[in-house]
């Protein structure tokens, strides 16, 4: 995560409770794919991990799909970014609604021998 974004981000917190829930999501979630979050782990009351998430959500830092037991989140790009340039543009098209641009081909054979 990047020291500025998360300072940023600290400042536009409303609750305590919001900023706890916060700072440990990259240990339970992935800037690449939604996954299931289990309340439990995130060491606050489940109507308080609740309203954070929503709040999260609300400031773009947190991406759901699906709803009840079924919900899955994924981290924001807007805070932290783990991953290369073509996965970021074809999620920021996917955001927008675009298609996305290509994915440039892999030589494996030169990766290995550069």
């Amino acid at each position: 995560m990047f020291d500025e974004a998360r300072h940023q981000i600290i400042k536009e917190l409303r609750s305590a409770a919001t900023l706890r829930v916060f700072l440990p999501l990259p240990d339970h979630l992935s800037w690449t794919e939604f996954r299931p979050l289990n309340q439990s782990e995130l060491e606050v009351d489940n109507a308080s991990a609740s309203r954070a998430m929503r709040d999260l959500l609300n400031c773009g830092l947190v991406g759901r799909i699906g709803g009840g037991p079924a919900m899955r989140w994924k981290l924001s790009l807007k805070w932290g970014w783990r991953g290369n340039a073509a996965v970021r543009e074809a999620e920021q098209a996917r955001l927008e609604g675009t298609p996305p641009p290509p994915l440039p081909a892999l030589n494996v054979a030169e990766d290995i021998l550069c």
